[in-house]
């Protein structure tokens, strides 16, 4: 992005009369400056640091020493309304039109091959980042749950204001498995029938905004990851009596245990949760929900219990895999 442009757009000034003439990357965060950045300074602390790792511009509000002649050093009346005007005009330049969904709805959107940009970190800090890293590449469609944003441009289409007009119909599911209609075509897909809903308001969002999803190819779900244990507590490749499921997403793993809690009573359940930041303020009486303040405790809890089915939330996939992984080294004398 070139020196104009961001002055143009943010209304800033020039203070000086850089080397440089152009950027080649944009951030707030002074651990993401690399060559060419341009680093808005909400902390004019981090300034310093950031010249030193190479931006080529700093954007500061107030008054500022000019520690390197040779980069651009502009001024603007307010940080924040100039990160708002720059990614608005990224945004514009590049014809993308934003698509506010609710957060189980994005998760989904992961699965269906969408032509589209899928934003899941919020803040227009981040998201500036994000889509200049990406203005290579041709979409039209950023997809984002950070509600903040909604009136970022005009015309933002909002999946809470969408009327569902080609209704999904169920024909048959199992516990993990939902068999339905779309469209005249029959889809099986590895999806609890749970998550129907919020999948017609995504299908039909990506219709108004002529998206088109790919159920075709909808193999695995990204919501849930499966892991069996054998007799032994090691993982198997093959199906077992001992299921775990992984969940990241808390809305995702409250809208599944509730369902597990009604569609499983003839299956020994565990609802486990991983909690660092205290963000579940309520269990819902969930049967066997428990809460834990470390991994290692809550791994040892499942090494120790009797279950069929274990609902985890919280844990990285490549922990859950090294806690319950055999270990095929052969031990030597020496």
């Amino acid at each position: 992005m070139r020196i104009t442009e961001v002055l143009d757009t943010t209304y800033g000034k020039l203070v000086n009369a850089p080397f440089i003439s152009a950027f080649l990357s944009i951030t707030c965060d002074v651990t993401h400056v690399k060559t060419g950045s341009l680093f808005f300074a909400k902390n004019k602390e981090e300034i310093k640091e950031a010249v030193e790792k190479g931006a080529y511009g700093i954007v500061f509000c107030g008054k500022c020493e000019i520690i390197d002649d040779e980069i651009a050093w502009i001024q603007v009346d307010s940080i924040l309304e100039a990160l708002n005007l720059l990614t608005r005009y990224i945004l514009s330049a590049q014809n993308i039109k934003l698509v506010i969904l609710e957060s189980l709805e994005l998760e989904l959107a992961k699965d269906l091959e969408l032509d589209a940009y899928i934003f899941e970190e919020s803040g227009l800090e981040k998201l500036i980042e994000f889509i200049y890293d990406k203005s290579s590449l041709e979409c039209f469609f950023l997809l984002t749950k950070d509600k903040s944003l909604k009136d970022l441009l005009p015309n933002t289409l909002k999946s809470s204001k969408i009327k569902v007009t080609s209704k999904l119909g169920l024909l048959t599911h199992t516990l993990l498995e939902t068999t339905y209609t779309y469209k005249d075509k029959v889809f099986n897909l590895p999806l609890p029938y749970v998550f129907l809903p919020y999948l017609e308001t995504l299908l039909a969002t990506c219709e108004i905004a002529s998206l088109e999803p790919s159920l075709i190819n909808y193999k695995k779900s990204a919501l849930i990851e499966f892991f069996y244990l054998d007799t032994t507590l090691y993982l198997s490749e093959k199906e077992t009596f001992k299921t775990l499921m992984l969940i990241n997403n808390k809305d995702v793993f409250m809208l599944f245990a509730d369902y597990l809690e009604k569609e499983a009573k003839h299956l020994k359940l565990m609802l486990l949760a991983l909690d660092l930041k205290s963000t579940f303020t309520s269990s819902k009486d969930f049967t066997n929900f428990q809460i834990f303040k470390d991994k290692d405790s809550l791994i040892k809890t499942i090494k120790l219990s009797d279950f069929n089915l274990c609902l985890t939330y919280g844990l990285k996939t490549t922990f859950l895999h090294q806690s319950f992984i055999k270990d095929t080294t052969s031990k030597g004398l020496f």
